[in-house]
Order: structure tokens, then sequence, then C-alpha cells
């Protein structure tokens, strides 16, 4: 029997092997108290050394590069959109409006600035290159883009700074509640 820990990944499709209904013949799942989300250094990510861990494509492509000795599995636990969470300030009518701004992010790797920067420069002509990121964690891998990255508090709030023209964008996960509690 082996025992692997498991970050608290509370999704409708994870939920069945957090609360035991559904297991993995051989394996014992032992609960973690750290959130799957990526948001500070973690040395378990850095090293390689983590159970079953919610990794978003920015973090695990890395890993791979870093030559971390692990197995994925191609779940998509969060099945949403991410144009919907590309919010912009009222001057911005077409997505090449967006050309040589700055957009806000809680991180430029997390898969929902991956996604949307493929399609915002694939489907809709904006040159990503030109964007200028405004995130609030710092990077923990070496970057190998041309991407203008600026750090920012991490506890500044990105639809304040959205509201105050401090950032042109802003991606962000609408299930990001305290951002929407005002």
């Amino acid at each position: 029997m082996i025992t692997m820990s498991l970050s608290k990944m509370r999704y409708d499709i994870t939920m069945p092997i957090i609360d035991g209904r559904v297991g993995v013949e051989g394996v014992t799942f032992q609960q973690r108290a750290d959130s799957p989300m990526v948001m500070g250094d973690m040395p378990a990510l850095r090293t390689g050394d983590f159970g079953l861990w919610d990794l978003n494509l920015g973090y695990w492509l890395n890993g791979i590069e870093a030559g971390w000795d692990f197995v994925t599995l191609p779940l998509f636990i969060k099945r949403k959109s991410v144009l919907q969470i590309i919010w912009t300030r009222s001057d911005i009518k077409s997505p090449k409006d967006m050309n040589g701004r700055r957009v806000g992010s809680r991180s430029y790797r997390t898969s929902n600035t991956i996604w949307a920067r493929g399609l915002l420069a694939e489907h809709y002509g904006v040159d990503i290159a030109s964007l200028t990121w405004a995130v609030q964690t710092k990077e923990h891998f070496p970057q190998h883009t041309p991407a203008r990255i600026e750090q920012i508090d991490p506890k500044a709030s990105l639809a304040d700074m959205l509201m105050a023209g401090e950032i042109d964008a802003m991606i962000t996960d609408i299930s990001d509640g305290a951002l929407w509690q005002r």
C-alpha cells in the first residue's frame, strides 16, 4: 500500500477522492493542509517532493524542465472559458485595443493567463509581446519568454487597480471571492 499526499483540491471532479467515495487500488490518500494553488515559494514544488497536486500548465512544464520525476494525469479540473475572465477598462472596445497595455494577474504562469494569451494572440490579433504584465506572485522558475513582467503588491486588489486606471485589463478567475467582496 502506498500513502500519497493530496492537496485540498475541493472541486466537483475531485471531491469523490477527497471524501473517500472513489479510491485508487493500492493507494491511501492523506490530505495536506495546503492549497492546490501556488501562491508563493513552496519547497516541495521546487524539489518535486509531493504526492498528488493540481499543477497548472505553467508549473508542470517547468517541473519537467527542472527534471522532476513525476507522472501527470490529464485532468482539466476547472473546465471553463477564459475569455469570460478577461476584464478591461471601458476604453478597450475590442481585444486588439489591448496592444501595448498593462494587464494585471495573480501570476503570469497560471493556466488562465496561458490560455488567455494564446486565444488573444491566435484569434484576436493581440500582440502579446507588447503587453506589460503586473503580477502579484513571484516567479519561482526561470522565465523563458520575452514578456515584460512587473511585480506588484500581492495584497493589491486587481479590481481596484483596474477601476483606478493603474492597469488596463485583468485576467482573474471569477471564483476569487476576496477580489469581488466589496
